[in-house]
């Protein structure tokens, strides 16, 4: 049953980036397959009457049977243009195809002052919500153009007055009930879109969350300080993905920095274990300004900063040559 309901799915869902098209585009899709049902079981109960003349005559069941022919290869040529090509564009096709059918349906004269009027009703109501809200007015109006003519070709009367004016009523109600889906639909995307937006950072915040735990335990977890880094440097790449990563003590008195434990890119020049002297004068003064205010925060510095201090400081002017262009420094306590 459930592959039955995936195949359904495929048929009728277009995958585009516009939630809006798509949902139009599966409409059209969805109202192509009945119509395409309904041809056929047409064609089915022609072929068990046809034989016993119960579907009138010959000729009429044979037109019938022409015109169920051209709505199937119409339905099937609508289809492919909806999924290849373009969804208004294969909703216009849809709809002209309907009118032309329902001024086709009947006797010229049923059609424009009687019940062939009635067919006219489902591509005006199809057009606000396959295209736009207002596009019903548009098909009434060619509708309206249409019978016109085919009462004038047909030489019969023209359509009343009040038949054409309940086109255009018609076209108001799908007017007013498309304009409210569409504003229903909207205001539920955005809703749908906060609702994923505030749940993607409950869930970020509880990874957060899990991660730091991690490190707390890690911290605590082992007396051999290289595995107790390595862990911990493992631990913060799931929050801050980083070239490389390095564990430092910094002596405020003799003013060095000295990396405990690296790892990542690997720096030709700097080594693990070996004191390196901060920074002097206004270059390296947001470092040691940084350090002697007692790491208060994140240091982070830009790729236009590193450049600045990497003419002054061969760390940074190593670091840069490996391609690692900005950097940010956290306190640990």
């Amino acid at each position: 049953m459930r592959r039955w309901g995936d195949l359904l799915k495929s048929i009728l869902t277009v995958s585009v980036p516009d939630p809006e098209d798509a949902r139009r585009r599966r409409l059209l899709n969805v109202t192509l397959v009945f119509v395409f049902a309904a041809a056929l079981a047409m064609l089915v109960a022609l072929a068990i009457v046809g034989p016993l003349g119960l579907a009138g005559e010959r000729t009429e069941v044979t037109a019938l049977i022409v015109g169920i022919a051209v709505s199937l290869l119409g339905v099937i040529a609508v289809y492919t243009i909806n999924r290849r090509v373009s969804g208004e564009v294969a909703s216009t096709c849809f709809l002209l195809l309907l009118t032309a059918v329902a001024a086709l349906s009947d006797e010229p004269a049923r059609v424009t002052n009687g019940r062939g009027l009635l067919v006219f009703a489902f591509p005006i109501v199809l057009a606000s919500f396959l295209l736009r809200p207002a596009a019903g007015f548009g098909l009434a109006a060619a509708s309206s153009v249409a019978l016109v003519i085919l009462s004038q070709v047909a030489g019969v009367a023209l359509p009343g007055v009040p038949s054409l004016l309940a086109l255009f009523a018609l076209a108001l109600v799908a007017w007013v009930s498309a304009k409210s889906l569409s504003r229903t639909s909207g205001a539920l995307a955005v809703a749908n879109s906060r609702a994923a937006e505030r749940s993607e950072a409950l869930a970020r915040e509880a990874r957060e969350q899990e991660v730091l735990a991690e490190i707390g335990r890690i911290i605590g977890s082992s007396l051999d300080i290289e595995e107790v880094y390595g862990r911990f440097a493992e631990q913060v790449k799931k929050l801050v993905r980083f070239d490389r990563i390095a564990i430092a003590a910094t002596d405020l008195e003799n003013g060095t920095t000295t990396s405990l434990y690296v790892a990542g890119t690997r720096i030709p020049s700097l080594h693990q274990g070996v004191p390196i002297h901060l920074p002097a004068g206004d270059e390296g003064g947001k470092i040691v300004g940084w350090a002697n205010a007692g790491m208060p925060g994140p240091l982070i510095l830009d790729s236009a900063e590193t450049r600045a201090l990497a003419a002054h400081w061969p760390p940074d002017k190593a670091a840069l040559e490996c391609g690692l262009i900005a950097s940010m420094s956290v306190p640990i306590r």
